[in-house]
């Protein structure tokens, strides 16, 4: 069971480097980390 759960993420990493090769996946990794960066900055204002 907890074999064919990696295999799964595995997956998902070779997805993510198809889309990496694309100019828009890049796009999309990038506003992805901007919004990580904004949701923990603001996580660190509330404490």
């Amino acid at each position: 069971m907890a074999g064919r759960g990696s295999f799964n993420w595995f997956d998902k990493l070779e997805r993510w480097k198809d889309v990496l090769e694309d100019d828009k996946g890049q796009i999309i990794l990038l506003v992805g980390l901007v919004i990580l960066s904004a949701l923990f900055s603001s996580i660190f204002k509330d404490d």
